[in-house]
């Protein structure tokens, strides 16, 4: 949403035929033989499929991390293995008076949904701050600050990509786009129990990959601040609320 959208028949073809040109002739040049059409599709569709796979992967291996984070913060019993990251996590947790683990979060005007991971409400009183936190597991990129990228060659590129109107004020990266849905989420939270957004931050949970005889799974925990983008967030909503069919509802978490 608001980003132009992947490309990726037509970028994994340009893989694939550099891939090729590589295999034919390291260091390849205009003037060099070049695969045939037929060799391209083949290697195409094998990057597809790697792409994909890596996807499941980072989808499974998220999944597990968000169930057993959600099992800690409701005080639900875990493997053994997970004793340390549950002290990591009742170190970040522990404080708040009230704290809720996939919170749902809904919006009757601009017909959009989501689920926040973590709110965490700091005293007893309607008028507590309110802090929300996204748990993220991003094991191929980890958290971006630029759309510049690294190649194959280990050479950083500058894409200099931007959102779309009404946020083209800004640059695509992960940060962003985490700080902008939990913004969303923090809104229609304002909006729906009229509490005030306090603390927004995103926990990056690495897996450490320790070895498979180590008793204890470890992960290293580290929080990103963001900011509570609420400009953003209305004019996102009041875009799409004006160029969007209202018959249909939208999950934010697709996104």
């Amino acid at each position: 949403m608001f980003k132009e959208p992947f490309e990726s028949d037509k970028i994994s073809w340009f893989v694939a035929r550099k891939q090729l040109r590589e295999e034919i002739v390291p260091d390849w040049s205009k003037g060099d033989p070049e695969p045939s059409n037929e060799a391209i599709e083949v290697r195409k569709q094998i990057v597809l499929k790697g792409w994909n796979n890596k996807l499941v992967n980072s989808q499974d291996y998220g999944i597990d991390i968000h169930d057993i984070a959600e099992k800690i913060n409701n005080n639900k019993e875990v493997s053994p293995e997970y004793e340390l990251f549950k002290r990591q996590l009742n170190a970040i947790y522990s404080h708040y008076r009230f704290l809720y683990s996939e919170f749902k979060v809904y919006s009757e005007k601009y017909r959009v949904a989501g689920t926040i991971d973590t709110i965490g409400i700091r005293q007893k009183t309607l008028n507590s701050f309110v802090d929300f936190s996204d748990f993220k597991t991003n094991i191929e990129k980890g958290i971006t600050f630029t759309s510049s990228k690294l190649n194959d060659k280990g050479q950083l590129k500058h894409y200099r990509k931007m959102y779309l109107k009404p946020i083209d004020h800004l640059e695509e990266c992960t940060y962003n786009e985490y700080a902008l849905k939990l913004s969303l989420y923090a809104y229609l939270f304002e909006q729906e129990y009229k509490m005030k957004p306090g603390r927004l931050f995103i926990l990056f949970i690495k897996d450490m990959k320790p070895e498979e005889n180590l008793v204890q799974k470890i992960f290293k925990l580290q929080e990103y601040p963001v900011p509570y983008m609420k400009n953003e967030v209305i004019a996102m909503l009041e875009h799409y609320r004006k160029n969007n069919n209202f018959a249909l509802n939208v999950d934010l978490d697709d996104y």
